[in-house]
């Protein structure tokens, strides 16, 4: 059967552009809501450690010690003021708080750290390498504690 038969049998379609552009307008912003929350201008970086070094406590004191390099993924908000790291292996994130800082080369970078935490994680502005501390043992020993290690690692970052 040919188009223009169907349509004969079908009749020709009823639809009112008007009214219909009229509905999708009405639609438009609950379906904005709807998309927000899915909507980020986040920045994922995926970054693998090249060096890894730290303390371990062992034997009653602590001793120099080498790590296995892990894999990060760092979540930037969008205005850059907060991080979220998780390391691979492990189910914990960590929210970190972040500012622009420079060294004493006036070379400027991110850094992060959390409030009256452990980690600090230093991210060059073209996100391309991070040198992430975990302060642990000292923290620990402040607190009467020494079961714990330090670890620094320097990364290299790619964006997701």
């Amino acid at each position: 059967m040919s188009s223009q038969g169907l349509q004969g049998v079908l009749g020709k379609p009823s639809i009112n552009r008007g009214k219909l552009a009229s509905t999708m307008k009405k639609l438009l912003p609950i379906l904005a809501l709807l998309i927000a929350p899915y909507a980020s201008a986040e920045t994922v970086l995926y970054c693998q450690a090249e060096a890894t070094g730290g303390v371990i406590y062992k034997d009653g004191r602590y001793r120099a010690s080498d790590f296995e390099p892990n894999r990060y993924t760092l979540s930037l908000s969008e205005d850059r003021r907060t991080l979220t790291s998780k390391v691979s292996g492990y189910s914990f994130l960590t929210k970190l708080n972040c500012s622009l800082a420079a060294d004493h080369i006036n070379n400027q970078y991110l850094a992060c750290d959390e409030f009256e935490g452990n980690d600090t994680i230093l991210l060059s502005l073209d996100l391309r390498k991070a040198t992430i501390v975990h302060l642990s043992a000292w923290t620990n020993v402040v607190r009467g504690k020494s079961v714990d290690t330090s670890a620094v690692s320097v990364a290299t970052c790619e964006k997701f």
